[in-house]
């Protein structure tokens, strides 16, 4: 038998990798690109320090798992950013839906322009967008 923080680092590996496929899911509804296609470049990691200095993100830092991107990418001068969330209080945890926030920042000026909660429906194939901003 597994020691509880084996089992406990396990499922936390399991819940990330859920969180990559689905990040994916976000990139697809977002830029109406499939994955199978031709992938937008990695967003500037530079662009991270900006980002994390945002009241913004301190407000949704609360909930996320990680403060490590899953997923980047940059196109025309803007780069996005998806970080994996917590459900919310009052939201059901053993839901199978998926929650990530969602950051855009502008290249020319290094300012945050939009700030939006994403969540994906099991299916997979649909998602709530919430706008913060």
């Amino acid at each position: 038998m597994l020691p509880f923080n084996s089992l406990k680092k396990k499922k936390s590996q399991r819940r990330r990798r859920e969180a990559i496929r689905a990040s994916s899911g976000v990139y697809s509804l977002l830029t109406g690109e499939s994955e199978n296609g031709a992938r937008l470049p990695e967003a500037d990691l530079i662009l991270l320090t900006p980002l994390k200095r945002s009241p913004e993100y301190w407000v949704m830092r609360r909930r996320m798992i990680s403060p490590i991107p899953v997923d980047s990418w940059q196109k025309n001068g803007l780069h996005f950013f998806v970080f994996e969330l917590r459900p919310a209080s009052g939201q059901a945890t053993d839901s199978a839906k998926v929650f990530m926030a969602l950051f855009v920042v502008q290249e020319a000026q290094i300012k945050l322009i939009s700030v939006s909660i994403i969540t994906l429906n099991p299916d997979g194939q649909s998602a709530e967008i919430e706008d913060l901003r």
